[in-house]
């Protein structure tokens, strides 16, 4: 019966794992040893330059995923940064019972910061918030000048009966806006997960 050399399992990143016995490693070194003095020293010489660039690769890729993770974390920084003046825009709306010019600029603000960080779903849900907004101010404004935006744009000035229906659809409106507070997690919560994937 043949003799069987120990045997150990070295384990190599996650997936992979190398047999190796001692039975093979004598293999090596023995042919090592058949093997002429000029090849034996270029190998030899070769050795410490191989060892070199593996560990130069190694350092790359541990870079490169330190790179990835910085991006990520300024990218989250960035979403969480226009969530809150979302978030900040419908509680000031749900004090106040109205949209005021400040808290509509903030909304513009963060609008056009989320158009490169967002999706079209929540780039849609801001277009979507801004329209109720801004139906809101105009609704809010003094008679003379709503009767003179809705000349401006076209629709007929009703007097009255218009302004009826715009502190209507106002109250519509807020109360939309308002209901959005619930909403604003279930619609950016995709874009605030944070994945560290190597």
């Amino acid at each position: 019966m043949r003799y069987r050399a120990p045997v150990w399992e070295i384990q190599h990143s996650k997936s992979r794992s190398y047999i190796v016995s001692l039975e093979s490693l004598a293999d090596v070194l023995s042919a090592f040893t058949e093997m002429p003095t000029e090849i034996r020293a270029a190998l030899i010489q070769a050795l410490p330059a191989t060892l070199l660039a593996i560990w130069a690769v190694r350092i790359s890729k541990r870079q490169t995923a330190i790179s990835r993770h910085a991006v990520n974390v300024e990218l989250f920084q960035e979403r969480w940064s226009v969530y809150s003046q979302i978030g900040n825009f419908v509680g000031s709306v749900f004090r106040e019972g109205t949209v005021s010019e400040r808290a509509y600029i903030e909304l513009v603000t963060a609008k056009s910061r989320a158009h490169f960080l967002f999706g079209a779903d929540v780039n849609d849900f801001l277009g979507e918030l801004l329209a109720r907004a801004k139906s809101v101010m105009y609704a809010t404004l003094d008679l003379e000048t709503y009767r003179q935006i809705i000349a401006d744009e076209g629709s007929p000035a009703e007097g009255g009966k218009g302004r009826e229906n715009a502190v209507a659809r106002k109250w519509d409106d807020v109360r939309w806006i308002v209901r959005q507070a619930e909403r604003l997690p279930e619609v950016f919560a995709p874009y605030l997960n944070m994945h560290f994937d190597e």
